[in-house]
């Protein structure tokens, strides 16, 4: 066994001079059938020596014929010989000669024959870490080696760099020192990811004593590719995993949780380095992994591929011409983001926005992915169809379906009346499903089908909704949200109602030939657009004026002459949406005669006055006043229903109608029993009846009894004498007089009740009377003319009119 240590010396003491030397025993290496420089050194030398020989197998190699110095100097000389073709580990023998003849020679020196090898590297492209490796074996027994030594620098070229030990290359390499054991030496490289391209060939170098053993390898980069599948409920899953770039065979198997699969894998290409292998599996339900093994070279690497069961929908939209219309597509329960979920049509496909489209992509969450398509419909229906790409493959949707309807809703903002009830409708037609139509006013709503407010009629391709709400009692806006509620959407209108107060004016009843007016107020307008209100009954003799007021207009119409009955109607057009609708007012004119006679009397005689009012339509009471003093109490009449002369009316009985309706004679009497028409008297029509309880006219026997004419008689016999200036008002019908012109309060009476004192009051304010001293007088400050107004006092109006006559 030689001690063979690096650095170690031998010290020896040559003969001739006494000097201590160092020869230093040497170690070289090579592999079988290799070169190697056999070496000697000696140091410490206070001469160097004029010849080195170096002795092995029988044969010497001496300097300066066939072995040549490296260095001979004072202190240091080195001898080498190149020697190839060596097959077995030698000990050789160094001989140091100096001039003086003096020789040192030291035997054990070793030449070690070892085996470097590089196993080859294969290492998936994808790996993060490629492991290099160099192994020096068939180290001789005898031979060991100190840290000194282990520490040498080991190198790698790749063709292109030189990568040493002790070095730190950061982005590539990572060096690892390797197992110095008796008979081998381990030499590792750990390359990152980004290093390996593609194959590489290496060369390591690795220091063996005085020499250096080297060995080639080749680093095979090769690349594994798999193919997730994506796929519906029951559809089958077909997943890849191949192998590339290899150059040795290798084996791939699959592990899968999936019974029901069948597995095909190719031929081993070895001229491509290409081998694949594919699963199918049938009928998957869930989501489920597969692991795809690569064994190369008894090394194994794993991929996991994945059948990803997705739900795929598209949702279609419901909408109208020139509205945007929003189809969605949508994927639940995906493992990945999708590569792309984008709208396909007959004609061409929509993964980004363009003219006229826009393609809004949602947010990846929880295996959701919602996409949206917005576009302006024109008025034909579009079918799309969802299509998702994922992994290898795409799947696609059923169809869906923007549906272009129709709807009318007639009116943007409507005009309604107060105390009009008011109805709305929408007509929908030419959709695939039927909506449900809802409308929601104020906290109220309703519902078609479940509510008694809408009717629905089918009008061919659609329906007709008619919602109508009770009368409005104030004049405040009612907003109506109109919601039509498809399968897919939603689709909203809010109305505003202008709910304007049409006030006309009261009906008048005017002397025939007066002059009268009439108007119409419209108020609380809150629409943009202002409506005027117009008259569609007019004549030569009338004028028209209209004011703007606050929130509203009042129209007036002024008859100069009115000489016949007349209703006018006092309309509000309002048109919105180019459809119009009309409200009106209709303020009527009643006009009537009031004929009263008069005529010159003697004082003291008895005179009666009549007052009879023909030809109006109003019911009435006739009063009198007298001197401008109204009376209070009601003149004697001949009844509520007076009789209109000789005039007789009989009419045609017609069983079909089973009443009297046609007027054959106005002079003999009506038919016993059911004597109810319509009757033509003097040019106006009358409601015939039986009862004494209709309103315009009855028959009793042969007569026919009008409510509406029945005279007023005043009874009054002129004195000539007046109530004193102390006492100017007369009342009690004449006989007493009142220092005031008011009564006073007593009792539960119209003629004592603190009101105006007239002729016909009971009492007097404060009781400050005085008797008439012949009866019956007249007020203070009246001429001897009396003069008699009659007033018709009509239950529809609070107008009066007056007709005067003077009795002298």
């Amino acid at each position: 066994g030689i001690n063979a240590e690096y650095g170690d010396k031998s010290t020896l003491t040559a003969v001739a001079f006494g000097d201590k030397v160092v020869v230093n025993k040497v170690i070289v290496g090579t592999t079988t059938g290799g070169t190697v420089d056999f070496i000697c050194e000696i140091e410490e030398t206070a001469v160097a020596p004029s010849t080195i020989k170096i002795e092995r197998q029988s044969v010497t190699y001496t300097t300066g014929d066939n072995c040549e110095f490296i260095v001979n100097d004072v202190d240091h000389s080195m001898a080498s010989k190149t020697v190839t073709g060596v097959v077995a580990d030698e000990f050789y023998t160094c001989t140091f000669v100096w001039a003086s003849e003096v020789e040192v020679s030291v035997t054990g020196m070793t030449m070690d024959i070892v085996t470097v090898t590089v196993p080859a590297s294969y290492t998936n492209s994808g790996d993060e870490m490629a492991i290099i490796t160099c192994v020096v074996g068939d180290i001789n027994d005898g031979i060991t080696f100190d840290d000194d030594f282990a520490t040498k620098a080991r190198t790698m070229w790749d063709g292109t760099k030189n990568f040493t030990s002790g070095t730190v290359y950061a982005d590539e390499c990572v060096f690892q020192d390797g197992d110095w054991t008796k008979g081998g030496i381990t030499t590792t490289f750990h390359f990152v990811k980004t290093y390996f391209q593609a194959d590489k060939t290496l060369t390591f170098y690795v220091p063996y004593g005085y020499s250096t053993v080297s060995a080639t390898g080749v680093a095979d980069i090769f690349e594994i590719s798999s193919t997730s599948w994506v796929l519906t409920v029951g559809t089958a899953a077909t997943v890849t995993c191949a192998v590339s770039g290899l150059q040795v065979k290798p084996t791939i198997s699959w592990t899968a949780a999936d019974t029901q699969h069948t597995v095909q894998t190719s031929t081993w290409d070895e001229a491509a380095g290409t081998r694949t292998s594919i699963l199918t599996s049938e009928n998957l339900s869930e989501d489920a992994d597969y692991e795809c093994t690569i064994t190369v070279d008894s090394t194994e690497h794993t991929k996991t591929v994945k059948g990803d069961v997705v739900v795929l929908t598209g949702t279609g939209f419901n909408t109208v011409t020139a509205e945007v219309a929003s189809p969605l597509c949508t994927v639940k329960g995906a493992a990945v983001n999708p590569t792309s979920l984008h709208f396909k049509d007959s004609i061409k496909t929509y993964k980004v926005s363009e003219t006229g489209f826009t393609l809004k992509d949602g947010t990846f969450a929880d295996g959701t992915l919602e996409n949206v398509l917005q576009y302006t419909t024109n008025a034909a229906d579009h079918t799309f169809t969802c299509v998702l790409d994922m992994y290898s493959n795409s799947l696609s949707s059923e169809a869906l379906v923007v549906d272009i309807f129709t709807w009318v809703v007639p009116y943007t903002s409507q005009m309604s009346k107060k105390g009009s009830a008011l109805s709305i409708t929408v007509t929908t037609k030419y959709w695939t499903t039927n909506p449900i139509i809802k409308w929601t006013v104020g906290t109220n709503t309703y519902i078609t089908k479940s509510s008694d407010k809408i009717t629905e009629t089918d009008v061919g391709v659609g329906k007709e909704n008619v919602l109508t709400l009770d009368a409005q009692t104030d004049t405040t806006d009612i907003v109506v949200i109109l919601v039509l509620t498809f399968d897919t959407n939603e689709i909203r209108s809010t109305k505003t109602h202008d709910i304007f107060d049409l006030a006309k004016s009261d009906n008048v009843i005017i002397q025939k030939g007066n002059e009268t007016s009439v108007s119409c107020t419209v108020t609380a307008y809150n629409s943009a657009v202002r409506y005027v209100p117009s008259w569609e009954t007019m004549a030569a003799t009338t004028k028209v004026t209209t004011v703007d007021i606050t929130d509203g207009f009042k129209t007036t119409l002024t008859n100069s002459a009115t000489s016949d009955d007349v209703t006018y109607t006092c309309a509000v057009e309002f048109g919105t949406d180019g459809v119009f609708g009309t409200f009106t007012g209709n303020p009527s004119i009643d006009v009537i005669e009031t004929p009263t006679t008069g005529d010159y009397l003697k004082r003291g005689e008895a005179a009666k006055v009549t007052c009879k009012v023909t030809n109006t339509d109003s019911d009435g009471t006739i009063l009198f006043k007298i001197n401008d003093r109204l009376m209070k109490t009601k003149p004697e009449t001949s009844g509520d229903w007076c009789s209109y002369g000789d005039v007789r009316a009989r009419f045609e009985f017609d069983d079909d109608t089973n009443q009297f309706d046609t007027l054959v004679e106005a002079q003999n009497g009506c038919a016993a029993g059911n004597c109810i028409a319509i009757a033509k008297i003097d040019a106006k029509y009358y409601t015939i009846a039986t009862s004494h309880d209709s309103k315009y006219a009855y028959v009793d026997g042969d007569a026919v009894y009008f409510k509406e004419t029945c005279p007023a008689v005043l009874s009054i016999t002129p004195s000539g004498i007046k109530c004193p200036s102390s006492h100017p008002f007369v009342y009690t019908n004449g006989r007493y007089c009142c220092s005031t012109s008011k009564e006073k309060v007593y009792g539960d009476n119209t003629l004592c009740d603190g009101g105006t004192i007239g002729f016909d009051s009971t009492c007097c304010e404060n009781d400050a009377w005085t008797a008439c001293s012949k009866s019956p007088c007249s007020d203070f400050d009246v001429l001897s003319s009396q003069t008699f107004s009659s007033v018709l006092e009509a239950t529809m109006t609070e107008d009066t009119r007056v007709s005067s006559r003077t009795l002298r």
